[in-house]
């Protein structure tokens, strides 16, 4: 059984596609619980606006704004670090997490305009894109300083 050829071109499978982010499985699967967090959170307000969490959330003074700023922020530091390999230097390959997550942030905030029981916010629009804008290049940064301190070795002890 092979892959696709959009998966398989240079040497690329689903499978080494899994191993070449170097991250751990307990990283991956933080990344993907992220996704599933904001992805149940979004359909939730969607149709149930009735929620309690969302509720609670709502009736803090900046709370809504301050939830898509950390869930969209955590998501892209997870997403950062699961899904792209620490390089020496920076490439724009490894934004790939973050603008996918541009993308469906766009989408599900204009989605907004047409569910009767969500309202569109360029608050909460400008609230996600900062949070993916900072804790992406603070991922990025964390992989580089690991991958830098792996380079190094352990200290060596006092001669």
């Amino acid at each position: 059984h092979e892959a696709p050829a959009c998966l398989s071109q240079r040497g690329t499978s689903l499978r080494n596609f899994w191993r070449r982010s170097g991250a751990q499985p307990s990283v991956r699967l933080c990344a993907i619980a992220c996704v599933l967090l904001v992805t149940a959170l979004t359909i939730t307000a969607s149709f149930q606006p009735w929620n309690p969490l969302l509720r609670l959330v709502a009736r803090l003074p900046g709370g809504d704004t301050t939830a898509h700023f950390l869930f969209l922020g955590c998501t892209a530091f997870a997403s950062t670090l699961a899904f792209t390999r620490p390089t020496r230097r920076f490439r724009w390959t490894q934004l790939w997490p973050a603008m996918l997550l541009l993308l469906a942030a766009t989408g599900d905030e204009l989605s907004q305009l047409g569910i009767r029981t969500r309202t569109f916010s360029l608050g909460d629009l400008a609230a996600n894109y900062a949070g993916i804008g900072l804790f992406t290049p603070l991922a990025l940064g964390w992989q580089w300083r690991r991958g830098k301190d792996r380079e190094e070795g352990p200290p060596h002890p006092p001669a």
